[in-house]
């Protein structure tokens, strides 16, 4: 069983479509921003990878933009079902990939240049080709950067 807090805020795609999100102090936007970005550096710190960052996944514990309650809305980072911890691995024509298991998360919000290729033989595994595991991490990076110009 997981056991997790209600996030009565909702996650911030919806909530970014509200038309109370306009009022949310640039104060607030600032601090939310510093949290998710502490979150994903202490996954990336572990080496492990979300794989899908986007508003829908990015949960508030609190509604940011009701009763000005502002201070009292957190950032909780969920849907980890595309997390992994990158493996490097040696191929059959003697190169190197990393690999983590699963699908890498929504096409519209992945890093272009990753070059996220499905194996034939397993459409289980997504491979990255790329030498260091930083690079994969790049992933998130380039997830948020999409994210935060929605905010």
């Amino acid at each position: 069983a997981i056991l997790m807090e209600t996030a009565y805020g909702g996650d911030l795609s919806t909530a970014m479509k509200q038309p109370s999100w306009a009022s949310i102090p640039s104060v607030t936007l600032a601090r939310l921003t510093v949290e998710l970005l502490r979150g994903v550096s202490q996954m990336h710190a572990m080496q492990y990878l979300h794989g899908d960052l986007k508003a829908g996944n990015i949960l508030l514990t609190e509604p940011c933009a009701n009763n000005n309650n502002h201070d009292e809305c957190q950032i909780r980072i969920a849907d980890m079902g595309f997390a992994c911890k990158p493996v490097h691995s040696d191929n059959e024509k003697g190169g190197t990939y990393t690999t983590c298991e699963g699908v890498a998360g929504t096409p519209t919000h992945m890093a272009p240049e990753l070059d996220v290729i499905q194996s034939a033989s397993k459409p289980e595994k997504a491979r990255f080709w790329r030498q260091d595991i930083q690079t994969i991490l790049k992933q998130d990076v380039f997830s948020i950067r999409f994210l935060l110009l929605k905010f």
